[in-house]
């Protein structure tokens, strides 16, 4: 994140100068670079908590069905 503020204050030094083709292309260059690395490191940190949400939810389902079919069998045996 303070690659990017980083970046930006590159950008506005850059922007009060004259600017030529060969700075704006490695502006560009670099600011994509630059977006690369962050935007890779939020998918994995976005997987990472999808990944915590499923398991969370997977365990809470389970143990909603264990209880349910723990009650079903001791009614069944009450019946008995």
């Amino acid at each position: 994140m303070q690659a990017i503020r980083f970046l930006l204050v590159c950008l506005l030094f850059y922007s009060c100068e004259e600017s030529t083709y060969k700075v704006e292309k490695r502006a560009k260059f670099e600011a994509d670079s630059l977006f690369l690395i962050e935007y890779q490191s939020i998918l994995k940190e976005q997987d990472s908590i999808c990944t915590l949400r499923k398991q969370a939810s997977l365990k809470t389902m389970v143990d909603s069905i264990v209880d349910i079919r723990k009650k079903e069998i001791i009614q069944l045996q009450k019946g008995l």
